[in-house]
């Protein structure tokens, strides 16, 4: 063992800075204390030389005992392991998942599911299929550049003994134990969770300890099929009013980017009409918020309702159905993504009179599909005998989704504007940020420009008065002010508050500023249709007309197929996340992780050890959806 050897130490020096910049880099994006960052730089970087010492040794171990031959796959496969860092660095800024994480998700997938990322994420399939294309021949890559840095360091050679690498191995897990002993109690919750995932081993010797909360129960089961069925099949009440209904769901579409400049005649609708000053999505993911919306359902729950079982739709729908109404359906939107047509609509979309589906595969953009979809609907509106009302019309617009688009007749208003490959780039400048937003702010534009079109028909076939329009965003979207782009990452105030607006006839109310979420859209409407707030019973929302609404929101973190473990309950003011800490069977879980507590503008609040706390501030919410014992 003390035998010297000459090492190629210009090669792990070159993968050793590579995987410092790139957890460096990651490290000091997010927005912290730096005593907080230099706590999680060191990790990096002890970890960074473990890994490569660690790499030392079994190679060494191979190179005496094992063929020549082996001895080089096993380079190349470390070299594939390690570019797996490199992997990390990008998605880990979109979608705050390792690059281990996302595969496991991916094999959770269906077939038709997994196309239907591909195409979401903006990207050619042919870049897809060149990238697994590179991985397949990376370990030889790894090989070359191996062979290429000995031919180097053979130059000037470097001989050590077996010895330091064994005692590094030994002392160094020591060192980052005793680090971690002393100075994670400075670390609170919520900046550990945003860094736990750029450190090259995705955790710290010492896992953090969050305060947990116990409830006796786990979650309740939601209602039956049947029971909802047979209570929709016995209601006995008339509505007081059964107008048409033109509900309008548009993809990742942020409150704050509402402005009179971006999109001038939703400015002027929101500010002739209901809106809360406080609206959200129930996720931060399509189908979940799609789920909650029309299902007026906690989101936690929408694994459930994905079941091929249920195939009778939402259950809102169903009594609107019953009500006498029709119910056409305009999409650009896959809706065949995650079952969620059958899911909202039922088998064969049974409960839509007629439903209309604009595809758009790329060369032809999002845009165009929106323009054929909102003259599908203009087209209804022209021609049906809507006199009589008991029309539900629910359009799907995709333009705001990336890659943004509008249609090349639309003049965009805000420029520089990027390329739809840009948005992947592993480093974005503020410059690149300007050029992304100024292209997610044209896509506004033009579904604005769309959406006046449609107020305008209405308004010229007198039909605009006693009409019901409702408009909101599935979710929102992110830039990186608070260290993610785009959407499904993390909870942030960017990627969960939504424009939510309504206009309920010629019902005039002053802004409300109770907390509203998808789930609260159609008991709304069925209170404003009713004029009561008792068929809000047969859903878990809540009427944005009843003084004695639930005042609280809950917002589900996107987790791909699977069912969401992580959550927040918000009032308005302050933001509680948690998680479960069984990720695998929450309805089976009784215990949760506070992970952070926040104002509404995403600031942390220190104070999430109190032990009061759940009792103060958020007594209500575990009321209405768990039992404590805390």
């Amino acid at each position: 063992m003390d035998k010297k050897f000459s090492i190629n130490y210009i090669f792990y020096l070159l993968l050793f800075i590579g995987l410092v910049s790139m957890t460096t880099y990651n490290i000091f994006l997010v927005k912290s204390q730096m005593y907080e960052r230099v706590f999680f730089l060191i990790h990096a970087i002890g970890q960074s030389i473990l890994e490569l010492t660690l790499a030392i040794i079994l190679g060494y171990i191979i190179k005496m005992h094992l063929p020549k031959a082996c001895y080089y796959i096993y380079i190349g496969l470390f070299f594939l392991f390690y570019l797996t860092h490199g992997l990390d660095f990008a998605l880990i800024r979109i979608v705050d998942l390792s690059s281990w994480e996302t595969i496991d998700f991916l094999l959770d997938e269906n077939y038709e599911n997994f196309l239907q990322m591909i195409r979401a994420s903006g990207i050619p399939l042919i870049f897809w299929i060149g990238l697994i294309s590179l991985f397949a021949i990376i370990p030889l890559i790894g090989v070359f550049l191996y062979l290429i840095t000995k031919k180097i360091s053979n130059l000037k050679k470097l001989e050590t003994t077996f010895s330091p690498f064994i005692q590094t191995a030994i002392c160094l897990p020591l060192c980052l134990i005793l680090w971690d002993f002393t100075a994670s109690p400075l670390i609170n919750s919520d900046t550990y969770h945003q860094y736990i995932n750029n450190l090259p081993w995705k955790t710290t010797w010492l896992k953090r300890q969050d305060l947990l909360v116990s409830f006796r129960k786990g979650l309740p089961s939601p209602t039956s099929e049947k029971e909802v069925l047979t209570k929709i099949a016995n209601l006995n009440v008339i509505p007081e009013k059964t107008p048409n209904i033109f509900l309008f769901i548009v993809e990742s579409l942020r409150e704050d980017f509402m402005t009179s400049q971006i999109a001038p005649n939703l400015f002027q609708f929101k500010n002739e009409n209901l809106f809360s000053s406080k609206s959200f999505a129930n996720a931060n993911g399509t189908q979940i918020s799609w789920f909650s919306l029309f299902h007026s359902e906690y989101p936690l729950y929408w694994s459930l309702y994905n079941d091929p079982n249920r195939t009778t739709g939402g259950a809102p729908l169903r009594l609107l159905k019953q009500l006498g109404y029709k119910i056409h359906v305009f999409t650009s939107a896959e809706l065949y993504y995650y079952r969620m047509e059958e899911s909202l609509f039922g088998k064969n979309h049974h409960l839509a009179d007629s439903f209309y589906f604009f595809p758009h595969v790329k060369p032809e953009k999002a845009a165009s599909s929106d323009k054929k979809a909102i003259r599908a609907l203009e087209k209804e509106i022209l021609t049906l005998d809507l006199a009589n009302g008991k029309n539900l019309f629910v359009v799907f617009l995709d333009s705001t989704h990336f890659d943004y688009s509008w249609e090349h007749d639309y003049p965009p208003s805000f420029y520089p504007i990027s390329d739809s490959l840009d948005y992947f780039k592993a480093h974005h400048s503020q410059d690149d940020l300007t050029k992304l937003k100024n292209s997610y702010k044209n896509s506004i534009s033009y579904v604005d420009y769309l959406f006046g079109q449609t107020v305008q028909t209405l308004k010229d076939k007198h039909l605009y008065d006693d009409s019901v329009i409702i408009f909101l965003g599935d979710h929102g979207e992110e830039f990186y002010e608070k260290g993610k782009l785009f959407h499904a990452s993390h909870l942030s105030k960017e990627q969960t508050a939504i424009p939510l607006y309504y206009k309920l006839g010629t019902y005039n109310s002053e802004p409300i500023n109770i907390p509203t979420s998808h789930m609260d859209v159609f008991p709304t409407l069925f209170h404003y249709m009713f004029n009561s707030s008792k068929i809000a019973s047969f859903f878990s929302g809540s009427s944005l007309l009843d003084p004695s609404k639930w005042p609280y929101v809950l917002c589900a973190r996107y987790n791909a197929s699977r069912t969401p473990y992580e959550f927040f309950f918000h009032n308005g003011e302050k933001k509680l996340t948690l998680r479960f800490t069984d990720r695998k069977n929450i309805f089976g879980c009784t215990e949760l992780e506070i992970i952070s507590l926040k104002d509404k503008e995403d600031r942390p609040l220190h104070d999430e050890k109190r032990p009061d706390l759940l009792d103060k501030e958020f007594k209500k919410a575990f009321m209405q959806f768990l039992t404590t014992d805390n």
